[in-house]
C-alpha cells in the first residue's frame, strides 16, 4: 500500500470514534434494549461527532446522557424524536391503562354501581363515565392532564351524587351529570392508531 493511503486511512480513522452499541448505552442507564438500538442506529445513521459519542460513552445513567443528546443538532434530535415516537406512545398508552385501572378501583370503592339501582337516570350517568373512559383510552399520545381532569371531575360528581338523599333529586341530578360529562370537550381526541 502507498505510504499516502496508509497515512490517510490511520488520519481519517483518527478522527472517527465508532457509536456506542445499543449493550454500551443500555450499561447503567435503565434504557431498555429497543431504546438503546434506536440510539446507536441513529448515532451510526446521522454521523454523530466524536464529543457527543464521548459524551454517551462517559454517561453513567440516563441523566448523564440528557446533556449529550442536547448537543445534537436540531435536525439530528428530530430525527431521533421521531425514531423514539413509537415506543413513547406505548408508553402513554400503558400509563393512560394504568391510570384508567386506578380510576376504576376508585369508582368501586365508591359503589358508583348502586347508584343505578336508586335512579334510572343514573344508569345513564354510568354509562356516560363508561363511554368517557373508552374515549380517553383511545386517545393518541392521550394528554394525562385531561384524563387527571375528566377522572377528577367524574370522582368529585360521584361523591356529590351519592350525598343526594330523595331519589327524585338524584335523579335530575344524574341526567344533568350525564349530560355534563357527554359535552366534555376533553373527550374529543385524535384517536390511537394500533399498529
Amino acid at each position: 500500500m502507498h505510504p499516502a493511503w496508509l497515512m490517510l486511512l490511520v488520519a481519517c480513522g483518527a478522527h472517527a470514534s465508532p457509536c456506542p452499541t445499543a449493550a454500551e448505552l443500555m450499561r447503567g442507564s435503565g434504557a431498555t434494549s429497543r431504546e438503546s438500538t434506536i440510539m446507536a442506529e441513529r448515532c451510526r445513521a446521522d454521523g454523530w461527532s466524536a464529543s457527543i459519542i464521548k459524551c454517551l460513552r462517559d454517561a453513567r445513567d440516563e441523566e448523564a446522557q440528557e446533556p449529550c443528546l442536547h448537543a445534537l443538532s436540531p435536525e439530528q434530535q428530530a430525527r431521533l424524536k421521531a425514531a423514539f415516537a413509537p415506543i413513547d406512545e406505548e408508553y402513554a398508552a400503558a400509563r393512560t391503562r394504568d391510570d384508567d385501572l386506578g380510576f376504576q378501583r376508585q369508582l368501586d370503592e365508591l359503589h358508583v354501581d348502586q347508584l343505578a339501582a336508586r335512579a334510572a337516570p343514573c344508569a345513564d350517568y354510568v354509562a356516560a363515565i363508561s363511554a368517557a373512559r373508552t374515549a380517553l383510552l383511545g386517545c393518541a399520545a392521550n394528554d394525562e392532564l385531561k384524563t387527571f381532569y375528566v377522572q377528577n371531575v367524574v370522582l368529585g360528581d360521584v361523591r356529590g351524587l351519592l350525598t343526594i338523599q330523595d331519589d327524585a333529586e338524584l335523579a335530575a341530578a344524574c341526567a344533568r351529570e350525564a349530560t355534563a360529562l357527554r359535552a366534555m370537550p376533553e373527550l374529543t381526541c385524535k384517536p390511537r392508531v394500533e399498529k
